[in-house]
Parts: C-alpha cells; sequence; structure tokens
C-alpha cells in the first residue's frame, strides 16, 4: 500500500507499507497512518528546505532577484533572504556600467579597480558582471527625493576609472528607487533601458538615469501601436512633409516652443524671431495639424509625437 505524501504544491516522496499478500488494513493500521503521514511530511519538508538553503549562495540568491524568479514566490523570497540576512525592504538602486567597448585585455584590472572605489564608499551594494557590463544593487541608507543627488557620485567614478584606462567609452545606467527587493528585477530592467534609449538619444552623454528616458520606455514598449502611428502621422509627419515641400522650420519650431515650456518670449529669443513671427507660425502649425496647440491636451498629443519621432530618428 502506497500513501503520498506532498505539500501544497510538491511531491515530497511516497510511504510504503509492506503486508501480507491476503492482509488488509484494519482501523488501527489507517489509524495510525493518518497520525503518521503528516509528521514525515513535516520533516521531510523541513529537511527538504534545510538542504536548498544550505546550498543557497548569496550570488545565485540576487542573480534570481535580478532575473525575477521570486516575483511570484514572495514566501521563498523571505526564506531566503532571512537564512542570507538580507534585509527584502531596504532601499535600494540597480546601476549598470557599460564597459563592451573597453579592449578585453583590461576587462578584469577594471572590474578590480570599480570594486576598489566601490569599498572606499560608505554602501553595501553586491556586484555581478555579466556580458561585459557589471550589475550592482546598491544599498541607500535613506531614500532620496531625487535619485539625481547621486549624479556626483557617479561622475566620480566615471572620473575614477578614465584616470587609469583614459579611453572614455564608459558609460552607466540608473535605476529609480526600489522599496521592495520583491520587484529589484524591474530596476534592473530601467537601468538596463536607460542605456540602450540614452546612447541613442544623447550619445554624448556618458551618465544614463532612468528618470529622463520613462516616457520614451513607454512609447518603446508600444512603437507599433496603430493609435500611436496615428498620432505621429498626424502631427510630426504633416510638419516633416510641409518643412520638406517649403524649406520651412515647423517642427524645429514646436520643438523650441516645448523646451521652453510653452513661453512665447523665451522660445522667440532661442529661435532668434520676434515675437510675432513665432505667433504667425504657431498659427500655422494649427492650421496644418488642424488643432489649436493652446490646449493642453494637444500639447500633450505633440509632446508625445515628438519624443516618439526621436525614437524613429535613433532606431
Amino acid at each position: 500500500t502506497i500513501f503520498k505524501i506532498e505539500s501544497l504544491d510538491t511531491i515530497l516522496g511516497f510511504l510504503c507499507i509492506s503486508m501480507d499478500k491476503d492482509k488488509k488494513l484494519t482501523k488501527t493500521d489507517k489509524y495510525i497512518i493518518e497520525k503518521i503521514i503528516p509528521i514525515i511530511s513535516i520533516y521531510i519538508l523541513s529537511y527538504s528546505n534545510e538542504v536548498t538553503l544550505n546550498n543557497i549562495n548569496i550570488n545565485d540568491f540576487y542573480f534570481n532577484v535580478l532575473e525575477g524568479r521570486y516575483i511570484n514566490d514572495e514566501f521563498k523570497l523571505k526564506e531566503e533572504a532571512s537564512y542570507l540576512h538580507i534585509n527584502i525592504n531596504s532601499c535600494r538602486i540597480v546601476w549598470i556600467l557599460d564597459f563592451s567597448m573597453m579592449n578585453h585585455n583590461r576587462q578584469k584590472e577594471l572590474e578590480t579597480r570599480v570594486l576598489h572605489i566601490m569599498k572606499m564608499q560608505n554602501y553595501t551594494y553586491y556586484c555581478h558582471e555579466y556580458n561585459k557590463r557589471l550589475v550592482f544593487i546598491m544599498e541607500l541608507n535613506v531614500p532620496p527625493e531625487d535619485i539625481k543627488v547621486l549624479e556626483g557620485f557617479f561622475i566620480n567614478v566615471l572620473d575614477e576609472l578614465n584616470k587609469v584606462f583614459k579611453n572614455n567609452t564608459l558609460i552607466i545606467g540608473v535605476s529609480k528607487v526600489c522599496n521592495n527587493l520583491k520587484y529589484l528585477s524591474y530596476a534592473h530592467e530601467e537601468a538596463d533601458f536607460s542605456l540602450k534609449i540614452g546612447k541613442k538619444l544623447d550619445g554624448s552623454k556618458k551618465l544614463f538615469f532612468y528618470d529622463d528616458y520613462m516616457i520614451y520606455h513607454l512609447l518603446w514598449e508600444i512603437k507599433e501601436h496603430p493609435a500611436l502611428l496615428k498620432i505621429y502621422r498626424n502631427t510630426v509627419k504633416r510638419l516633416v512633409d510641409y518643412d520638406n515641400k517649403n524649406n520651412s522650420e515647423l517642427l524645429n519650431t514646436v520643438k523650441v516652443f516645448i523646451d521652453n515650456d510653452f513661453n512665447i518670449n523665451q522660445a522667440a529669443e532661442k529661435l532668434f524671431i520676434h515675437r510675432n513671427t513665432l505667433y504667425k507660425r504657431i498659427e500655422k502649425i494649427n492650421t496644418i495639424l488642424n488643432l489649436d496647440i493652446n490646449k493642453s491636451e494637444n500639447r500633450l498629443i505633440l509632446q508625445i509625437a515628438l519624443k516618439f519621432n526621436e525614437i524613429l530618428e535613433k532606431k
């Protein structure tokens, strides 16, 4: 007679009872077995968990965190974090140092140098090397109101490295703040995306904060959506076609107007034109696009279309 021993989602083993061929279980036998199985189940489960935890190390744990393998298993995350004495609710960021353009012979030297710099700082961190990148999970003592208060720290890291390596090809991408280890994979995705889109849009920069590219991330994810393509065709595409046909600068006018928070005086000054000339251009833009740029909803549509155009131009 065989009894399956299992937890909620795992088969732990089987309890096999051997008897003479013609013998049957008595009520007493069944009662004893029913009492024994839960005890055996608890013991096997405890032993199984102990073996698993004994085999886990901090590298495997953080790798699984970055891969998002605990998002649907918070109990396992808490159990393993507790075993490794890791606070899951600490304030953390993920930042990535990309050294893919560096000479292969100096990559180990770079890693050693970066870790030396980090040891000199008052941060608790974990570092993982993957595909010519160093991925840092860094704890912050106090959640910053603005992540860019750390800009000086990252600039210092780049400066210290460039003093030694002098090739100026190192770049850093920084996530938003994450307050729960369970969702740190999202922060990893943010740091990765800030590098990917930052290099395309701002190639001369070496430091990219995800906060500057959040709207681009949204547009990137839906770049094939018909509604977004329709907005683009009805706004930016029309202005591009008109400028090409008439040798005008209406698209640039809209860009400058938006970059200066729709302030007529500031935009006119940046464009080196009289404010009345700018008014006339805006009227022309309104006519071509069949909208009123003074309405907040239309301004938002134009901002979205222009950012989407940046993605298309750098694709």
